[in-house]
């Protein structure tokens, strides 16, 4: 009986998972990229990571369209600003502002611990001032989430040292 409805269950799975066929040209492979969904707008954004070489570009995916786009931004990327690229780094999308977020990550010599945002309507980056901003972190996780009209961005982590770090950005 066990068996049947198994068979069932996973005749079902498959019949109701499709393949996103994507249009266009899209990002060339890669590791360590920062990738978020925005709910608002239905689209993927993936920025930087690692292939043959550090990259430091922005791609979206629209899931209505299945097709992908380059972003060409209006400003210096952070790599322009740090003279080097970056993965690894946490990323988020900031519904209320409309921006792509990007969170620390490692460059070619440094532990980041920066907030840098993208506007989508301006196509702009720019660097956000935080309060309180954590410590490098050589390995960190991240979630993002809304709790009563307040959006948080929770990172922790561990500092160069080892020693365990709980940060809360709100």
């Amino acid at each position: 009986m066990t068996l049947v409805i198994l068979f069932f269950a996973l005749s079902f799975a498959i019949e109701i998972t499709q393949d996103i066929i994507s249009g266009g040209i899209g990002p060339t492979p890669r590791e360590s990229a920062s990738i978020v969904f925005s709910s608002k707008n239905n689209l993927f954004y993936v920025f930087g990571g690692k292939s043959t070489i550090d990259l430091d570009d922005l791609w979206v995916y629209d899931l209505t369209l299945l097709h992908w786009n380059i972003i060409y931004p209006n400003s210096q990327s952070p790599r322009k600003i740090y003279l080097e690229s970056r993965s690894n780094a946490g990323g988020f999308y900031y519904d209320e502002e409309d921006e792509f977020c990007i969170y620390g990550g490692i460059s070619e010599l440094y532990l980041l611990n920066d907030l840098w945002c993208f506007n989508v309507e301006y196509r702009m980056w720019k660097e956000k001032k935080t309060e309180y901003s954590p410590p490098p972190m050589i390995n960190f996780a991240h979630n993002y989430f809304v709790n009563n009209s307040s959006e948080y961005f929770v990172i922790v982590g561990y500092q160069i040292s080892g020693v365990m770090i709980d940060y809360l950005n709100t």
